[in-house]
């Protein structure tokens, strides 16, 4: 991702619209690797340990939410 213009920041935390940032693509080897073991043993548990059956999809990783304190719910572009 290129970040276009100037971004505004309240608390610490990136306020982006779409029209501020341009997607570039690519990947990050070590990150794509994690997240294909993580993919590929995501079907595994200890009390049965099983293949999942459906290793070759291609998905995204899981959502992790992000945790932000409720006083940021509004960001406002600062001047």
């Amino acid at each position: 991702v290129r970040l276009e213009n100037k971004i505004p920041i309240h608390s610490g935390i990136l306020c982006l619209e779409s029209k501020m940032i341009t997607v570039l693509g690519g990947l990050v080897q070590s990150l794509y690797e994690e997240w294909q073991i993580s993919r590929k043993y995501s079907g595994f548990s200890r009390s049965h340990l099983k293949l999942s059956q459906n290793t070759d999809s291609v998905g995204p990783p899981p959502f992790e939410k992000l945790q932000v304190s409720s006083h940021l719910q509004g960001c406002k572009p600062q001047s």
